[in-house]
């Protein structure tokens, strides 16, 4: 069994597109940490710059067998985190649009269709329901 701490980036992107579980771990040590503080710088939160993190390692492991890297395997992480970052942030601002329009209608305070709907239906139940009901009853709900 090799040591792959003694292997170069591209050497371990070769063992892990083998299917080689070490040489994966390997290359998740020696990045995780600073892919982390660059996640970080770019989102101020811990818990989503570990996340973006750990998924895209778990998407390099899941892709191995279709990788390809043009670049130095260093420039490769870095740039594809950055990537993830922004599109996270992009997905945010999204959400916070959709948050704050959702908001502005309910502050609008305009009655619902579904509330007129409703309304009339019930209407519609009560009428049905009086006129089942035996002449001299209709006549005391007059």
């Amino acid at each position: 069994m090799p040591v792959y701490n003694t292997f170069t980036d591209n050497e371990l992107i070769a063992f892990i597109k083998e299917g080689h579980e070490t040489a994966f771990a390997e290359l998740y040590r020696r990045y995780k940490g600073c892919l982390y503080l660059h996640a970080y710088r770019m989102l101020q939160d811990k818990d989503e710059a570990m996340d973006i993190v750990q998924e895209f390692f778990a998407t390099i492991w899941a892709k191995r067998d279709t990788l390809i890297i043009t670049t130095t395997v260093n420039s490769y992480l870095y740039s594809a985190i950055r990537n993830r970052i922004l599109n996270f942030i992009a997905h945010q601002k999204v959400v916070a649009g959709y948050t704050n329009s959702l908001e502005d209608y309910l502050e609008a305070g305009s009655p619902a269709s579904d509330e007129k709907f409703l309304e009339k239906e019930l209407i519609s139940l009560i009428e049905n329901e009086v006129a089942l009901l035996p002449p001299k009853m209709r006549q005391c709900l007059s």
